[in-house]
């Protein structure tokens, strides 16, 4: 039974991988159904903390095989041109967008207005990316 929250605090939870170099972060939007996390955050860990969960996994990758450490070409392979990018010195953000309720099925069948994820390069290299529902 998916219980309602009705609290207006945006909850987190950070999963560090085995070997502490990955963090991948889970935002639970305020309205949310219990234990539904609407935005995803994988980083490299520049800080650890005492709270942090720990997993087995040493890598966090998405279903589409996207993982910290990827090139840009690799990334352009799987999710193809960006909707919008970001460049400044030695760093590109990468950012796609679904945005059109109506013509989504994916949108409409999580009742959701927006969906998007941002790939953010440093040298070339993939070093964080966030991607879910923002919180309206």
């Amino acid at each position: 039974v998916m219980e309602r929250v009705e609290e207006d605090v945006q909850l987190t939870v950070k999963v560090v991988s085995r070997d502490s170099k990955q963090q991948l972060i889970l935002y639970f939007h305020p309205g949310s159904v219990a234990k539904k996390f609407s935005e995803f955050h994988v980083s490299y860990v520049s800080q650890k903390d005492t709270l942090d969960v720990n997993t087995q996994d040493l890598i966090f990758q998405t279903e589409s095989g996207i993982q910290l450490g990827l090139t840009i070409d690799e990334l352009l392979k799987i999710k193809g041109e960006p909707d919008s990018l970001i460049t400044s010195g030695e760093t590109s953000v990468f950012q796609y967008f679904i945005d059109e309720f109506q013509a989504s099925d994916f949108l409409q069948s999580y009742n959701m207005p927006v969906y998007y994820a941002r790939y953010s390069f440093e040298k070339g290299i993939l070093t964080e990316f966030k991607f879910g529902f923002e919180y309206p």
